[in-house]
């Protein structure tokens, strides 16, 4: 007898009650099967477990579900992935953006195929292909790597281009060019583009050479820094004594005092700078030199060496400190040797300590002197080296300053007293007085 099952299979059933390990129930004369689903084929009785089950291999009379996104492959009974799902690692994984799978197998999601892309997550078809769109994302497609890219910034599409767009149909705005890294780029200063389009900018007329970034148009052109329009509406440079630091229709400003305008701006003259451009100048202090109209830091005198004055401007005008002389072969500053002194600025030689004096080291300048010999001593000696050379006045002489080349005689009737310092050091005889030591008295009898 042939049952029609609720699954939908024809079940042969042979002998009411068991039969093969399969309970049947009684209906109307007729046994309906509660178990497995049998279809009788080529003489056998053959079981079907449906499309999501398979027979459990460790028992033939058992159907077991197929792991999930499988199906049961109708001619070998065994699961595979069902389409839209590649066989990865022993797993169903759904196919990805831009790939198909248009049967239910065990083998692997496919690929668009190139200049076609499908946005379609789990596609089962490979005529699901979709132009390159993501809300309000615009993208391209590239070719190279079959994906969509979205379109570079301030750029712009055609609206007659194939199905799917592609990267030659980006174009880029009026007053972007494409950049060696596929991007619009703003048209640099002193050009502009009017049209949208990947062509590269256009250069403004010479005198009209600046533009703000991203210009459009020719009208954008306008007069470069240092430039300025006159009366004929023509950019012409800034007159001597002036300077103008920005591109455009601006007029050129007056530089300040001790300065003249250079390239873009008021640079201060020789032996001036200024802390910020277009400020006031101010000369270099002394012992410093400019020799050009820029605003470059100043230049420092040699060693030992500085200038007589302030705002000097070349190395020429830089001599040798007090104390020190010029080396006429090597053009370098020497300090005075012991026994000689300067006392000017100058590259002049040193002079030798004068009579009446003696070479000495000061400290506090850090330089080679000449001292003057103690009051009550002389010295006749040109460029002595020490104190110890200044001679002591002896008998009845004296002197009168320190820095003396001889001792001086007393008065007569008169005698040295304690010392010989001064002419009060010699005193009077016995038996004689006065007003002063020249002007002895003798004494009333």
């Amino acid at each position: 007898m042939t049952v029609i099952s609720e699954t939908g299979y024809s079940e042969i059933v042979f002998n009411p009650g068991k039969h093969k390990g399969y309970e049947y129930n009684y209906i109307k004369d007729l046994y309906v099967s509660i178990a497995l689903p049998v279809i009788f084929e080529n003489n056998l009785c053959v079981i079907k477990c449906g499309d999501t089950k398979y027979i459990d291999p460790n028992n033939a009379n058992r159907c077991l579900d197929c792991p999930q996104f499988s199906i049961a492959d109708p001619s070998t009974g065994a699961c595979v992935c069902q389409s839209g799902y590649g066989y990865i690692n022993s797993t169903c994984i759904l196919c990805t953006e831009n790939q198909y799978k248009n049967e239910h197998s065990n083998g692997h999601c496919m690929t668009c195929a190139t200049g076609k892309y499908s946005l379609t997550v789990g596609a089962t078809s490979d005529q699901v292909r979709l132009p390159c769109s993501n809300g309000d994302i615009i993208t391209y497609l590239n070719t190279q790597k079959n994906i969509c890219v979205e379109y570079p910034t301030n750029s712009e599409i055609d609206v007659d281009i194939p199905f799917i767009p592609q990267r030659l149909d980006c174009k880029c705005n009026s007053g972007y060019t494409i950049d060696v890294f596929e991007q619009c780029s703003p048209c640099t200063t002193g050009k502009y583009k009017m049209y949208s389009g990947n062509e590269p900018c256009t250069k403004c007329p010479d005198s009209l050479g600046y533009t703000l970034p991203g210009a459009m148009t020719i009208d954008n052109c306008t007069c470069l820094p240092e430039y300025t329009k006159n009366s004929h509406k023509v950019c012409v440079p800034c007159e001597v004594g002036r300077y103008k630091t920005q591109g455009g229709p601006g007029t050129c400003i007056l530089c300040p005092e001790v300065s003249r305008n250079n390239t873009l701006s008021c640079k201060c003259v020789q032996g001036y700078t200024c802390k910020n451009e277009n400020e006031l100048c101010y000369e270099y202090p002394v012992g410093k030199f400019k020799n050009n109209n820029e605003d470059s830091t100043c230049n420092t005198c040699k060693q030992y060496s500085t200038t007589a004055q302030a705002a000097s401007t070349t190395t020429g005008q830089c001599v040798c400190n007090k104390g020190y002389y010029t080396h006429q072969t090597l053009e370098l500053c020497y300090m005075c040797i012991k026994g000689k002194y300067k006392d000017s600025i100058s590259n002049d030689l040193c002079d030798n300590c004068v009579a009446g004096s003696y070479g000495s080291f000061d400290v506090s300048s850090g330089i080679n002197v000449c001292d003057k010999c103690p009051a009550g001593t002389f010295s006749t000696k040109i460029q002595s080296l020490s104190q110890s050379e200044c001679i002591q006045c002896v008998g009845n002489t004296y002197t009168e300053t320190t820095g003396s080349i001889s001792c001086m005689q007393c008065p007569e009737n008169t005698v040295l007293g304690i010392n010989n310092i001064g002419i009060n050091s010699c005193i009077f005889n016995l038996g004689f007085f006065g007003p002063g030591a020249n002007n002895c008295l003798e004494c009333p009898s």
